[in-house]
């Protein structure tokens, strides 16, 4: 697309994230239209389960960016709207299910299609292989430990909680690369590196502050999941945590792997959804410079010439 004119954007999905991220789309000068089946969360009302609707709403964007979730639901009707337009396709997900059906199979299309473009897991593809480079051949194993402080989840990330915890992945108590109490935690990781790297083992895990709130967390969401998981899908879609809050939460992103040698790469800051915003915004008025295919956020981001590090997205260092 030229970059003479502004990018015109679709975003389906119009709570508490989808929101964050139309704001910074129109910081970087895109046209944006939000479509949501919610009137009072959109400017135009749009339904994923009528495939018409959607892919009228999606005709004429130069990028759909999906936040629509839980994404296992919605991706393949996202996906297919926008390859149908010509569109490029940019997502926020972190639901390891959904990313694993769309990483695991092979697709063919005209147009960009990037998934995970958010804190989790963008930043964390990106660390993996930046550890698994620094290991050197015969690279066998990485790890990601995500890491959150004073956190507190939108209603979009407690509903896709709920999906990982209908898969039955998460919740699980383990150790982190570092030792650590920790959760296990089906990051999509687990889907985009054995993509780019066959045969490397991939673990990923997700500690709350610390042991002492991670262990709780972990034990009441094995002991009550189908309890925890009905309460998590029933959160207004537009909640979540204020601007003073969201600034007070912390993130620690760790990668390690081994191989030959072993390599580490890190990366912290606040505000994951911030954050998120960046980087699928950057991304999505970017995807002219995206090659047409599926990419995962390490390909794309290299694509573009981004990293890990928030300033790289246009987010505060």
């Amino acid at each position: 697309m030229s970059r003479a004119r502004r990018v015109r954007v679709a975003v389906v999905g119009g709570g508490f994230t989808g929101q964050l991220v139309a704001e910074a789309l129109r910081a970087r000068r895109a046209i944006v239209r939000v479509g949501d089946r919610d009137p009072a969360l959109g400017d135009v009302v749009v339904d994923l389960r009528d495939t018409a609707e959607l892919r009228r709403f999606v005709r004429g964007a130069d990028v759909l960016v999906g936040c629509a979730g839980p994404f296992v639901h919605t991706t393949a009707a996202l996906v297919s709207a926008a390859v149908t337009a010509g569109a490029a396709y940019v997502d926020i997900s972190g639901e390891g299910p959904s990313l694993a059906a769309l990483y695991g199979q092979a697709m063919h299309t005209a147009s960009p299609v990037v998934a995970g473009m958010g804190f989790e897991f963008a930043v964390g593809d990106l660390l993996a292989e930046q550890a698994l480079a620094e290991a050197g051949s015969g690279a066998t194993a990485v790890a990601v430990n995500y890491q959150l402080s004073r956190f507190w989840p939108s209603a979009g990330s407690m509903r896709s909680a709920a999906i990982l915890l209908d898969a039955g992945g998460a919740g699980l108590l383990t150790r982190d690369s570092m030792g650590s109490l920790a959760m296990a935690w089906p990051s999509g990781e687990l889907a985009t590196i054995p993509r780019r790297h066959p045969g490397v083992s991939v673990r990923t895990t997700m500690v709350f502050d610390a042991a002492a709130l991670t262990v709780p967390v972990a034990i009441a969401v094995r002991a009550a999941r189908p309890v925890v998981s009905a309460v998590l899908r029933r959160v207004p879609l537009l909640a979540g945590p204020v601007p003073a809050f969201r600034r007070q939460v912390g993130f620690r992103i760790r990668a390690t792997a081994l191989g030959r040698w072993e390599g580490a790469a890190e990366a912290t800051g606040d505000d994951p959804y911030a954050l998120t915003a960046a980087i699928a915004a950057t991304t999505a008025v970017c995807s002219g410079d995206l090659p047409p295919k599926v990419l995962t956020p390490c390909e794309a981001a290299h694509a573009l010439g981004r990293d890990h590090e928030p300033r790289s997205w246009g987010a505060a260092a």
